[in-house]
């Protein structure tokens, strides 16, 4: 017993020297998925032609249906456009390394990405001329460092239902996986026409999952104790509070009915975080019926007074994230409830949470 004692006492005292890990959530980005008819660039995906970003246009796609999509001027090729739940790309009469149509992942964080998909013929050109000659020609690039290519066999029988992978270009499947990137890198996957395509469009899937970097201050996004609390629910005599419930020993007594103004700021691992674009708050309020410390199981409506938005969603206001919390709609049913402040980077996924004990007088 004694030792057992004295090994939980040892590892009490260690515990603030053990190194934390921040767990980003893995973020998947789903060139079908987040396409945009209207947006150029969309999110962290850009449409193009070379360099350049392609126009909004129409696009006379595989199936000769006239449909929305991004092309260079005049409505000329090259076409990028999604029809009948398919990414299709016009390439133009250009080969890879050519300016020709390309789609740009640009990186929003640093972190671990892995890629994923495939092309296919979306016509029967090639098939029905039964050439062996490659139709389409593909390439994938890092920073302007090649990472895998291929070609799009013309009599190879690639259709959306059976796709030639980007794993089995010239990089195998290991080029693919792993691959270190920083805020701002940019991923580009290139598709020209080969010595027997012009007519046939390329069918693409493509896919890039994005595992942050796990390894706390610098590169996450939020630093460990990450929500900075401001009167009035910081604890008495203190203008900023990093735990107003002192792990959970302390309630913040509130009048029934009344609205308790929330404020905080949001703490990177260096600087200030609350201002930034991808930055948000929410507020959301849990009932505690034994009034120790455990919320119930479902969260309980709550309003605003002024300040705040529909769901909890906070407002920026003078470099503070704040919500007037109304108690008006509180259930009557329980004395103590817990506040719970989650700010969110949305460019990553990644969360943080704190909660602040509740009891009306």
């Amino acid at each position: 017993m004694k030792k057992n004692i004295l090994l939980l006492a040892t590892i009490a005292v260690l515990a603030p020297c053990l190194p934390v890990t921040t767990h980003a959530a893995t973020q998947v980005y789903d060139l079908n998925a987040d396409w945009s008819d209207t947006q150029n660039p969309n999110g962290a995906w850009s449409y193009r032609e070379g360099t350049s970003l392609l126009n909004r246009g129409i696009v006379l796609s595989y199936s000769y249906e006239p449909v929305p999509g991004w092309v260079g001027l005049d409505n000329s090729a090259p076409g990028i456009y999604k029809s009948r739940g398919d990414i299709g790309v016009l390439p133009a009469l250009a080969r890879v390394g050519e300016g020709v149509a390309n789609i740009l992942w640009t990186a929003p964080s640093t972190g671990t990405i892995d890629i994923s998909g495939a092309v296919w013929d979306q016509g029967a050109f090639c098939t029905f001329f039964g050439s062996e000659e490659p139709s389409s020609l593909w390439a994938l690039s890092h920073n302007g460092n090649s990472l895998s290519a291929g070609e799009l066999p013309c009599a190879g029988g690639y259709y959306s239902s059976s796709p030639l992978y980007f794993s089995l270009g010239s990089g195998g499947s290991g080029a693919l996986q792993n691959i270190q990137v920083t805020a701002g890198d940019q991923m580009v996957l290139e598709l020209g026409f080969g010595p027997f395509g012009g007519l046939d469009g390329i069918g693409i899937n493509f896919t890039i999952t994005l595992t942050p970097d796990s390894g706390g201050c610098p590169n996450a996004s939020f630093a460990e104790d990450a929500i900075l609390w401001h009167q009035p629910l910081a604890r008495n005599g203190a203008s900023e509070d990093t735990d107003p419930s002192a792990s959970r020993t302390v309630k913040y007594r509130f009048k029934r009915g009344s609205t308790i103004p929330i404020q905080i700021h949001a703490l990177g691992c260096t600087a200030d975080v609350t201002s930034n674009s991808n930055v948000i708050g929410k507020v959301t309020v849990f009932g505690d019926s034994n009034c120790d410390g455990a919320m119930d199981d479902n969260a309980v409506p709550i309003d605003l007074n002024g300040v705040g938005g529909g769901g909890g969603v906070m407002d920026k206001i003078d470099g503070h994230l704040k919500y007037n919390l109304d108690t008006k709609t509180f259930p009557t049913t329980t004395q103590c409830y817990i506040i719970r402040v989650t700010v969110t980077d949305t460019s990553t996924g990644e969360e943080k949470f704190e909660e602040v004990l509740l009891q009306a007088k």
